[in-house]
Formats: structure tokens, C-alpha cells, sequence
């Protein structure tokens, strides 16, 4: 009867951490995106369940006096049982983790007002696209962006309403570039567009669309209604831009020109002297 009792026990604990592992394999699965892991995280799902029924028959057949019970195959069931637990668990831990490491990383290339990429991304993305760039011998612009006369906003209506404008901001350039272009946040109220395989009418094009957006756009900060317009300086990849920093700072010289020409306007550095 002593043995009855403890092969029971054995296979009823089975079961129940059988049953647990559905758990975590059904969050995992609703985690990945439809791919080929995902299916074969359905396929163990069904396999567990298939180990499921085959314990409880087991169990079933071990509870028949002309049967006696065998530890053996209790404890092999039992051990089974704990390992498709712990590979389950481990693999939802696992994605936790890479997930919390992702939403890390992203922030720390992230300008947590604006949305854009950070300086430090910025920096390592244009020059990644400059080697791009010269060793495949593709077009390459950059937008630098600047926002007119926004220390009065700060100045009148408080730094909350001008922090609002940068949200806008963001949202804006996010809204109208590329899936491949990069925006991210240069420094106070500039903002830039890395435009990978751009050439200078397409990066004027987009220049433009952005400063006729943010001109007709009704910026809200609490119970303020703001017009903003920019200046936009446009620089393309040409045989004087030997790196990073001269590429920004002809796409400077541009937005510089077109503050002294008189605010919300495009200017491109072909044609600034």
C-alpha cells in the first residue's frame, strides 16, 4: 500500500509540473513573431501535452493491483517532467533578459525627449554610412534641422512648452523620413537626418516637405497653441567631405546661411560659397 501511496505521489507531482511547463511555453510563444521557432515551440507545446496523457495512462495502469507499481518508471517520468520545466523556464528567462538588454541598449542611443537617436549614435552612424558611402561609391545626405527663434518660446511660455515643441519635433521627422534614414537629436533644438543613398534634389525634396509640415503644424503645450518654422541645411557627399565632422559641418554652413537669409527656409551647401 506504502509503494501505491509514493508511486501516486510520484506521478500526480509529475503532472502537476507537466501542466506547469505549459506555462512559460505559452508565453513564449506569444512573444515570437511568426517564425520558424515559434512553430517548433508550438510542436513541443503538443509534445508535452502528448507527455501529459501518456503519465496520466500510466498512472491509470500503476493504479491496477495485477500491475505492481515501479519506481523506475515513476522517476524517469518524474525527472522528465522537471526537465521540460526547467528548459521551458530557462527559455522565458532567457527572453525577459534579451528583451530588458534590448530595451537597454535602445535606450542608451536614445534622446529620451525627442524620441531620435542620441549625439554618440549619431556620430557612429554617420561614419558608418561614410564608408558605406565611399567603398560602394553610393549617394549620401544629411539634414540639419533648427528650429527659429526657440529660445523665445522657452522664454515666454516656460521650458515644459519647449520641451513639448522638441516631442513634436521628433514625432515630426519620425513621421515623414525613410524607414532607412536615421533622425536623431544633434544638440539643443537641432536635429538631423542621415539619408542613406539620397542624392541632393532627393534630400531637398524632403527638406522641404519637413518645413512646410512644421510650418502648418499647431504645436500644443497645455493650453497653448504654437507656430514654429525651421531652417534646414542640406549637404550632400562630395570629394571635399573626407569624414564625419566636415560632413556636419557643411551641412552647419547651410543651416547658418539660411538663418542669415531670414529663417524657415532650405539652404543646400552646393550652394553656399
Amino acid at each position: 500500500m506504502v509503494h501505491l501511496i509514493v508511486n501516486c505521489t510520484l506521478i500526480l507531482f509529475g503532472l502537476a509540473i507537466q501542466c506547469g511547463a505549459l506555462i512559460p511555453a505559452r508565453r513564449i510563444i506569444e512573444e515570437l513573431p511568426e517564425s520558424r521557432n515559434r512553430q517548433f515551440w508550438r510542436i513541443l507545446k503538443v509534445m508535452i501535452y502528448l507527455f501529459i496523457l501518456g503519465y496520466a495512462g500510466y498512472g491509470v495502469l500503476s493504479l491496477n493491483p495485477a500491475t505492481p507499481p515501479s519506481y523506475v518508471v515513476s522517476v524517469i517520468f518524474f525527472a522528465g517532467a522537471l526537465f521540460v520545466l526547467l528548459v521551458c523556464y530557462l527559455a522565458q528567462q532567457t527572453v525577459e533578459d534579451v528583451r530588458h538588454i534590448a530595451r537597454l541598449e535602445q535606450e542608451n542611443i536614445t534622446d529620451a525627449l525627442t524620441g531620435l537617436y542620441n549625439r554618440r549614435h549619431l556620430d557612429s552612424v554617420l561614419k558608418r554610412e561614410l564608408g558605406r558611402s565611399k567603398r560602394y561609391a553610393l549617394t549620401l545626405s544629411l539634414i540639419m534641422l533648427d528650429i527659429d527663434h526657440f529660445k523665445a518660446v522657452n522664454d515666454t511660455h516656460g521650458h515644459d512648452a519647449g520641451d513639448e515643441v522638441l516631442r513634436a519635433m521628433g514625432r515630426i521627422i519620425r513621421d515623414n523620413a525613410r524607414d532607412t534614414d536615421i533622425a536623431a537629436r544633434y544638440g539643443g533644438e537641432e536635429m538631423t537626418l542621415i539619408l542613406p543613398s539620397s542624392d541632393n534634389k532627393a534630400a531637398m525634396l524632403l527638406a522641404e516637405r519637413l518645413r512646410e509640415v512644421i510650418e502648418n503644424y499647431k504645436f500644443s503645450a497645455g493650453d497653448l497653441n504654437l507656430d514654429c518654422t525651421v531652417i534646414l541645411g542640406v549637404a550632400t557627399m562630395n570629394d571635399d567631405i573626407q569624414d564625419a565632422a566636415s560632413f556636419l559641418q557643411a551641412a552647419d554652413r547651410a543651416l547658418y546661411q539660411a538663418k542669415e537669409e531670414g529663417r524657415n527656409r532650405v539652404v543646400s551647401a552646393d550652394a553656399v560659397d
